[in-house]
């Protein structure tokens, strides 16, 4: 499959069969650039803009955005339902962690989640291949909350979102912040494009970190 980073907490997962998902489409507001994109599923983790903006959404699209089970025949899918901050919801109020399995891998979008899971959700969530992280604090776990829930779940590929950087408008930390963090214990690189193709037989027996670059 291959993955293309849009900004923020959004991407293109595009199957060997051609079916496009999109993840956590924002709206124009973050200070990334939007347009069309034809897709077949569209993942909303919670409902903010800069997470749930359909305008730019074209195509037949199937929409998901409830913490259930969704059966399809070319992937599988769970949402968890989770808290957009460490008060039980009473701040930003809910969010949903999506676990989908394609093609032999197991993707994990952890959306805008404000708390580190415990061991139950950890167990539920069981193998996870790919991992997108927020790391960016603010809205979202912070570095240091980011890096435990790496070190519970134990990801093969670890890619950060949900940061800093110079096209974002929305007021949150740089991915620096983790990456000093996880520095001599995960291997990361900066992958120098937005897009990366992942196959199951192409994972690495070591965890990783891989930072995406914005085109």
């Amino acid at each position: 499959m291959n993955i293309t980073w849009l900004g923020h907490s959004s991407f293109i997962i595009v199957l060997e069969n051609g079916k496009v998902l999109v993840m956590d489409p924002f709206d124009d507001k973050c200070g990334y650039e939007t347009h069309p994109v034809k897709a077949d599923y569209v993942f909303s983790s919670h409902d903010h803009h800069d997470h749930n903006c359909l305008d730019y959404i074209t195509g037949e699209y199937t929409l998901i955005n409830q913490p259930q089970a969704y059966t399809f025949p070319d992937m599988q899918v769970q949402g968890f339902a989770t808290f957009h901050d460490a008060s039980g919801g009473k701040e930003r109020g809910l969010n949903t962690v999506f676990k989908i399995e394609a093609e032999g891998i197991s993707l994990v979008h952890l959306g805008d989640i404000g708390e580190v899971p415990g061991d139950v959700f950890v167990k539920a969530l069981g193998r996870v291949d790919v991992l997108f992280l927020p790391v960016g604090g603010v809205y979202t776990i912070d570095a240091a909350e980011a890096k435990e829930v790496v070190d519970a779940i134990s990801p093969n590929i670890i890619i950060p979102m949900h940061y800093m950087t110079e096209h974002a408008a929305i007021n949150i930390h740089p991915v620096t912040n983790f990456l000093t963090l996880i520095n001599g214990i995960y291997d990361y690189s900066m992958l120098g494009k937005d897009t990366l193709e992942v196959s199951a037989g192409g994972l690495k027996k070591r965890s990783r970190v891989i930072i995406m670059e914005y085109s």
